[in-house]
């Protein structure tokens, strides 16, 4: 196992927020598909990737980081948002509008009202936001789908600790440490098992 050991907690702090995995070697075949002006990408021959949904994804990133995302790096989100929106679609976790709305609020604390109000000042369109936040909710379902198909056994994770212990990691005691690492395989399983979606996909890039 190859660890980045310095970010270790941090990233099995954030195992359980929606991650996109991407995927540095990518599979480019031919297709019949007919590009569409702005096209960059076609996704399995029939979904076309189009400059605008590239940029919608680095505005989305920005909206929600604050900071800006390159075009290649947007156009590998988008993929794998697509990939794993289209195994929410396989496995029924689409949530329906009123899902929606009700877990917006809950997770924003405001109410439709006042989040259309602050839309409407920052120059939003509900609707599209709403879908966009659709598309995050099948998304984390998706990944919770995925998660409950990992096994970790307790020699995974007391390899792991040793394995911390002895590049020079200040580890507690183990039983301690115990759940963090469990959230740090799970991270890497998770990832493991999307990037394998990407890498089943056919992309031809344009």
């Amino acid at each position: 196992m190859t660890l980045q050991l310095r970010n270790w907690k941090v990233i099995a702090a954030i195992a359980g927020i929606v991650a996109v995995a991407v995927v540095t070697v990518v599979l480019v075949l031919g297709t019949s598909a007919t590009p569409s002006d702005g096209t960059v990408a076609i996704l399995n021959g029939e979904q076309i990737i189009t400059k605008e949904d590239v940029y919608r994804m680095q505005l989305k990133y920005w909206w929600t980081t604050g900071e800006d995302m390159s075009d290649a790096l947007a156009l590998e989100a988008v993929i794998m948002e697509k990939l794993l929106y289209r195994e929410a679609e396989l496995g029924g976790h689409i949530p329906t509008i009123a899902e929606t709305e009700h877990e917006w609020q809950v997770w924003t604390g405001s109410t439709l009202e006042q989040i259309k109000a602050q839309l409407e000042m920052d120059g939003l369109d509900y609707d599209e936001r709403l879908e966009d936040f659709r598309t995050t909710l099948a998304i984390y379902r998706v990944q919770d789908a995925l998660r409950a198909t990992i096994e970790i056994t307790e020699e995974e994770v007391w390899e792991l600790y040793e394995e911390l212990t002895e590049a020079g990691e200040q580890m507690g005691p183990f039983e301690e440490e115990r759940s963090v690492l469990i959230d740090f395989l799970e991270y890497e399983k998770l990832q493991d098992l999307i990037r394998e979606i990407r890498n089943n996909a056919v992309v031809e890039y344009k």
